[in-house]
């Protein structure tokens, strides 16, 4: 199955996944089980990253998405919204926000965590095959932004 590695953080939060060990395809996993989504790197290769610039992922599985961390390879400012439609209506647009106005924020720092999505207004409900979409909408300094995402499975 494929895996990504994360190194270096570690949160008690039940909610977030054990690091270094993230199946990301969710293959052979029960319902209600902790899996992550697939890896968002939305990249600036060696450059600030644009406003505008846009990564997205595909769904694996039906699930709720229970926590979003993003790590920015230096210090910076940056906002992403997340959009989310089906794949018969690709490109998502900013009309298919999942955020609520509470966007991934990173202010002066390198990190960002949510893990009351539901709580903070998002969208948390997802289905196999739905594409979410990141969006740029301001960034300062920041050349790298990995965005990773958690959720049970329905």
């Amino acid at each position: 199955s494929l895996m990504t590695t994360q190194r270096g953080l570690n949160s008690g939060s039940s909610d977030i996944l054990p690091l270094g060990r993230v199946s990301v395809r969710g293959k052979g996993k029960s319902r209600g089980e902790l899996v992550g989504l697939p890896l968002a790197v939305i990249e600036g290769y060696g450059s600030v990253i644009s406003t505008g610039s846009q990564m997205f992922i595909e769904a694996p599985f039906d699930g709720t998405l229970v926590s979003v961390r993003a790590f920015a390879d230096q210090t910076g400012s940056i906002v992403v919204d997340v959009w989310k439609d089906a794949f018969a209506n690709f490109p998502p647009t900013n009309a298919d926000t999942i955020t609520a106005g509470n966007e991934i924020s990173i202010s002066s720092g390198r990190t960002y965590e949510n893990v009351i999505l539901a709580g903070s207004g998002w969208t948390v409900e997802f289905s196999r095959g739905d594409i979410f979409y990141f969006n740029v909408d301001s960034v300062a300094t920041i050349k790298k932004l990995d965005i990773l995402m958690a959720a049970r499975r329905r």
